[in-house]
């Protein structure tokens, strides 16, 4: 019996990410994930989710990945929490098999990449997107479309799939163009539509989203769970908070990736920041990782301008 799977219009809300810590010797710091899944049950938000690219699930064995799917299921299971799986990964062999072992964690959904070596037509992208959903069904699939993917959809693309994958019930997606905001519109219409955590005042005001796999929870969980039920409340008073915290990442987070600090090295390094959820900022090799003074430094700046996110428990 799978535990209340998710639907279009029951996926919503602000998701916290898993995030991987790693000992010096590339090792998983098992006892300090667990305090982070510990803590992340607690906390309010909408549910969890693994392996994303916070995650790091590209850079796992797959003795790794069932170890730390087996640990969440267990914990959101026991405290009656939702959460989802990110079973992507490059190749479209190695996802498949990650959603057969996993499927038995009944998360309330899937999150997917495309493969990810060549760029897929849209009869590959159909071809792919069967044979996930039927393997995972009654499971849905989430659609992960990070900006860096090789494969570029436009709204009409994800309108077809939407028609033809009915397990699909959701996408996250990068940055949204105001140039785009009537077809998203109409596109979460039909799916829920998540958007970056510090754009989903703007997501919620211009109804082109639903929630949001969210950054900004990384700095605190509970903070960006009030903040976006100010947002249903008072969106203008929503964005007045956005506005802050879009200043906070244009000064101090943009600039970092510009130097070539990855997303997950970014998530971790809020993580740090917030200093709410228990990790470390060590990304596996080969991968670029925040030090403490980019931490102590990016501190000072979030607490001078979001002051709110450090004083909510």
């Amino acid at each position: 019996m799978f535990a209340n799977p998710l639907q279009p219009n029951t996926l919503k809300g602000v998701w916290g990410t898993l995030q991987i810590p790693f000992n010096t010797d590339d090792t998983i710091d098992y006892p300090l994930l667990n305090e982070g899944i510990d803590f992340l049950v607690r906390t309010s938000l909408h549910g969890i989710y693994s392996n994303g690219t916070a995650g790091e699930f590209y850079n796992q064995t797959e003795v790794e990945f069932d170890k730390i799917n087996e640990m969440l299921a267990e914990r959101c299971k026991r405290t009656e929490r939702a959460f989802q799986i990110g079973a992507s990964h490059m190749s479209p062999i190695i996802s498949l098999e990650r959603i057969r072992r996993a499927k038995a964690l009944n998360p309330q959904a899937f999150q997917v990449i495309f493969p990810d070596w060549l760029p897929m037509t849209i009869e590959e992208q159909i071809l792919f997107m069967i044979k996930i959903a039927e393997e995972a069904n009654p499971i849905p699939i989430v659609l992960y479309l990070p900006g860096h993917a090789k494969t570029k959809l436009s709204v009409k693309d994800l309108e077809y799939l939407s028609d033809h994958i009915p397990g699909l019930i959701g996408i996250k997606i990068a940055m949204i163009t105001p140039d785009r905001y009537a077809d998203m519109r109409k596109l979460n219409q039909r799916m829920s539509v998540f958007i970056p955590g510090h754009h989903l005042a703007t997501g919620i005001k211009e109804k082109i989203g639903s929630g949001s796999y969210s950054n900004v929870a990384c700095i605190n969980p509970d903070a960006a769970r009030k903040w976006y039920d100010i947002m249903l409340s008072d969106v203008e008073r929503g964005m007045l908070i956005e506005n802050m915290v879009r200043k906070f990442f244009d000064e101090e987070i943009i600039p970092l990736a510009s130097r070539g600090y990855s997303d997950p090295a970014l998530d971790k390094l809020l993580a740090a920041v917030g200093g709410k959820i228990p990790a470390n900022t060590r990304l596996r090799w080969p991968y670029k990782s925040a030090d403490d003074k980019q931490v102590v430094a990016v501190r000072a700046a979030a607490r001078k301008i979001l002051p709110d996110f450090f004083d909510i428990q």
